[in-house]
């Protein structure tokens, strides 16, 4: 993971939205976006859980 990955990782893991993390590190929701998914499509590779997966709880997470 990078550096700013992990800035996000942690709000993400305590169910803080993506405007509110954008808020907290001073960039744009779609740049936040971007790093939820990169952090998801590395943690389905690891665990072996099918991307779809990650992509359905980001949704159910943000709306």
């Amino acid at each position: 993971m990078t550096p700013r990955e992990l800035e996000v990782f942690w709000p993400v893991g305590d169910r803080l939205h993506n405007q509110e993390i954008a808020d907290a590190l001073h960039v744009s929701e779609r740049t936040v976006e971007s790093h939820v998914s990169a952090l998801l499509r590395k943690t389905a590779a690891r665990t072996g859980l099918p991307r779809r997966t990650g992509r359905s709880w980001s949704r159910r997470r943000n709306g």
